[in-house]
């Protein structure tokens, strides 16, 4: 007030809504079907099996969740992310695919990390996830 200045409060983002290819997202996944999803094998299975007893957990026969081993549609996809969103929120990181969609053609699809299984409960320290 002495100085004479004045001040004021503005947000100031670059982000912007991301749009949506469906037609992208079709073409991506039938390619992705082509493939077929990740399969682990035992040489990847015996390392895994090996984190889980090293985090103080229990080997298992399929180390891995089953959900890495398994395709689902963008639609299936993007309903799952969307159960843990507010309703009024469109996108659902900080990334900058958002921004790219408007300038070149984008599909946005998720690929599984490797993920362990848990047996009797058991909850493997955040670090596992990076050591696979």
């Amino acid at each position: 007030a002495i100085s004479g200045c004045r001040y004021e409060r503005h947000w100031v983002s670059k982000s912007r809504p991301g749009l949506a290819n469906h037609a992208m997202a079709g073409i991506t996944y039938e390619a992705l079907s082509t493939v077929g999803p990740p399969r682990w094998d035992e040489a990847a299975r015996t390392i895994a099996r090996e984190i889980q007893v090293n985090a103080g957990g229990t080997a298992t026969e399929n180390p891995f969740i089953d959900e890495l081993e398994r395709l689902i549609s963008p639609q299936e996809a993007e309903a799952i992310l969307r159960r843990d969103l507010p309703p009024s929120q469109v996108n659902s990181t900080s990334d900058d695919y958002t921004d790219m969609s408007w300038h070149a053609p984008t599909a946005r699809f998720y690929v599984a990390r490797p993920a362990l299984r848990s047996a009797h409960g058991h909850a493997f320290p955040a670090w596992v996830m990076n050591a696979l």
